[in-house]
């Protein structure tokens, strides 16, 4: 992604709806940019940034701002953030969450996409990742909520 069009990106808040009709403070936070005047998933953009580790490094920047500041402006919300399988190979993802503030980080939640596991953007050929098959390798450890 370029600058440009890293900057229309933005996220929107979806809330999670408990089972049980209690009223939930827990949203989703859904990557969004306007195209053809409607919210959309940015299907290309994201998977360049996935794809190229230098434009997952700047996305990761900007993240670092939006985050926080998210968590900040929302103090009695839980917020939930989708992470695609391929950021797990970049370090700075991780680094990203150890960074904010361990206050807000225990309202924000890790939710691994399922495109791995479905096939979704072509990718049934990747279903055992070996990073998942290294016993060392735990997001516990690093103090996060995960679900998949």
């Amino acid at each position: 992604m370029t600058d440009k069009v890293q900057s229309k990106l933005y996220f929107q808040g979806q809330q999670i709806i408990a089972l049980e009709g209690k009223t939930s403070k827990e949203y989703e936070l859904l990557m969004r940019r306007d195209i053809d005047g409607v919210a959309r998933f940015p299907y290309q953009e994201f998977i360049t940034t996935m794809t190229d580790h230098d434009q997952h490094k700047q996305y990761v920047t900007e993240l670092a701002v939006i985050l926080p500041k998210v968590l900040s402006h929302n103090p009695n919300y839980t917020f939930s953030f989708n992470l695609d399988y391929q950021e797990l190979f970049y370090e700075e993802t991780f680094t990203l969450f150890e960074q904010i503030d361990p206050a807000l980080r225990s309202r924000l939640k890790m939710a691994l996409m399922s495109r791995l596991w479905t096939g979704f953007f072509g990718t049934e050929r990747y279903r055992t990742p070996k990073i998942f098959q290294n016993p060392d390798f735990s997001l516990k450890r690093r103090d996060f909520w995960v679900f998949l």
